[in-house]
């Protein structure tokens, strides 16, 4: 008979094996948006301006992570290439979190292999945003929280709060937790004996008010700056993207993943007041999720917020070590077969495979080789041109690496980096006063996209300027843009040429290219 430490060390091998082969398929990838963060840090070391645009044109909050704006500044001041200073971040970032992790959940090592493995958790570690710094903070956060760690605490949600807006709500929840003492019972004795359950609880003045004048200090701050800054406390994000339909669809799969948190912190936690926590944390951002356009969803981008922090803390109460947690007066101890522990323990890999089958797709791999060809050479061709040609000011829907690399100010048409398409819309008297000197238009090879993100009227307006097309720039060979400007440029001509004998090739005619190097080939910009 085979031994179970012998399955445990073949497990482990496959385990180790399938993250390598995540690694070196999918960290080569970065995604466009990361550069709306990263422009600022650029724009105040080269231009002295804290906004999207080198100028004061449109001052707008277009990056919903601060915390990666700041530290482009860093990269852009030591004239460090940008892409490869935040792999090398992603990298600290995910050895901190094994650590954490190890040191968190007792016989972790399958867990956090089945975890890391992942495709989905490589491109969101690798990808340049704040994705897997985010969902390692709030898992962190929920564990401290639990833990009663109150200094620990406040630290992990003043870090969030600059992270993601969807911690904000943290500023409320942490002091109420802390204010609270309730009595170490069962969870579903306080669900059935709710007024029994709140008439013990004690509410302690002096434990809630520091966490909340810290926090509430720091958010008052936060919205302050940006109010005067930007003459809006909220990000640009917040009016692109809200108002959305309900998705019945999205709000299925939040809540799926949001599961094995709230089983955990029923079955196990006994603390009522924690299982209110995790089921306010995460109905506030399965509500918010439902409701909003997600755009740059990719491999499940927003799942990732819900699953992991859900998988983590279903991992820690899983695994939780002897005497290491001591809230409860006595622990319910079961057998090792018995129906709870088998439930638990189908749950962690039901849910990684789960998580795997919705948010794996090699074409992830292609994106940033295609995009550097592209994206990122439109924009150095772009700055290299933009005095010859006067080109002041051009409109793109892409906000990222293009703007990134061309040094000028951008119309970004779908709005998340422009302040008025944002609140108002895109109206032509805005673009009378905006005057782009080029319009790059989403396409595919039948023509122009002319319904979305306000291209209609766009292309109307350069229509009615005696804008003339240039060419179309190659992405994928469904996915074009087309160039409009006021006279041809045979810089672009070039690179659109250029463009159609890399791109337009499916993803297995440029695997020599595109997957076949390393991925560290990539860390570049």
């Amino acid at each position: 008979m085979i031994s179970k430490n012998k399955i445990n060390l073949t497990a482990s091998a496959v385990l180790i094996l399938a993250t390598l082969t995540s690694f070196y398929i999918f960290s080569r990838f970065t995604v466009d948006d990361a550069f709306i963060s990263w422009r600022y840090g650029r724009n105040l070391i080269e231009f002295g301006v804290w906004n999207y645009n080198p100028t004061r044109i449109d001052m707008v909050q277009a990056y919903t992570n601060p915390v990666f704006a700041l530290i482009s500044i860093l990269s852009n001041f030591i004239n460090f290439d940008v892409v490869f200073f935040f792999k090398m971040l992603s990298i600290l970032t995910v050895a901190a979190f094994i650590i954490w992790f190890r040191k968190r959940v007792n016989q972790s090592r399958l867990l956090l292999l089945g975890f890391i493995c992942l495709p989905g958790t490589i491109i969101h570690a690798f990808s340049g945003l704040e994705t897997f710094l985010f969902v390692f903070l709030l898992g962190a956060l929920l564990i401290s929280l639990y833990e009663e760690k109150v200094f620990e605490s406040i630290l992990l949600s003043s870090l969030l709060f600059i992270t993601r807006p969807e911690s904000w709500i943290f500023a409320i929840l942490t002091p109420i937790y802390f204010a609270i003492n309730d009595k170490e019972e069962n969870v579903n004795w306080a669900l059935k004996h709710p007024i029994r359950y709140l008439k013990s609880i004690n509410l302690s003045a002096r434990r809630g008010v520091i966490p909340l004048i810290v926090l509430s200090l720091l958010l008052i701050a936060y919205f302050i700056f940006h109010y005067i800054h930007f003459g809006d406390p909220l990000p640009n994000t917040f009016h692109i993207k809200s108002g959305a339909r309900f998705s019945v669809k999205n709000f299925l799969i939040f809540a799926f993943f949001s599961a094995p948190a709230i089983l955990a912190a029923t079955t196990v936690a006994k603390r009522p007041k924690f299982f209110v926590l995790v089921l306010g944390t995460f109905c506030a951002m399965i509500g918010s999720y439902s409701t909003s356009d997600l755009q740059m969803n990719y491999a499940w981008r927003f799942a990732f917020h819900i699953f992991a922090p859900s998988y983590f803390l279903h991992c820690y109460f899983l695994n939780k070590k002897p005497g290491k947690i001591t809230l409860q007066k006595s622990v319910e101890k079961k057998p090792p077969n018995s129906p709870g522990n088998i439930i638990h323990n189908v749950i962690a890999p039901a849910i990684l495979f789960s998580f795997f089958m919705i948010s794996t797709s090699l074409s992830t791999a292609f994106y940033y080789p295609r995009a550097l060809i592209s994206h990122a050479q439109l924009g150095r061709v772009l700055e290299e041109i933009s005095e010859k040609y006067n080109i002041k000011t051009f409109a793109f829907g892409d906000a990222g690496m293009a703007a990134y690399y061309s040094k000028i100010n951008v119309l970004d048409n779908v709005g998340l980096a422009n302040s008025q398409i944002g609140r108002h819309g895109l109206t032509r008297e805005y673009l009378d006063y905006i005057k782009p000197d080029m319009a790059i238009f989403y396409a595919t090879p039948s023509g122009i996209r002319l319904s979305e993100f306000n291209q209609g009227v766009i292309f109307d307006w350069v229509s009615e300027k005696k804008f003339v097309k240039i060419c179309d720039i190659y992405f994928t060979p469904e996915y074009l843009m087309t160039v409009y400007a006021k006279t041809k440029i045979p810089e672009i001509q070039s690179l659109c040429k250029e463009t159609y004998l890399k791109n337009s090739a499916d993803n297995k005619s440029i695997l020599s290219y595109a997957i076949a190097p390393p991925p560290w080939t990539f860390w570049k910009e």
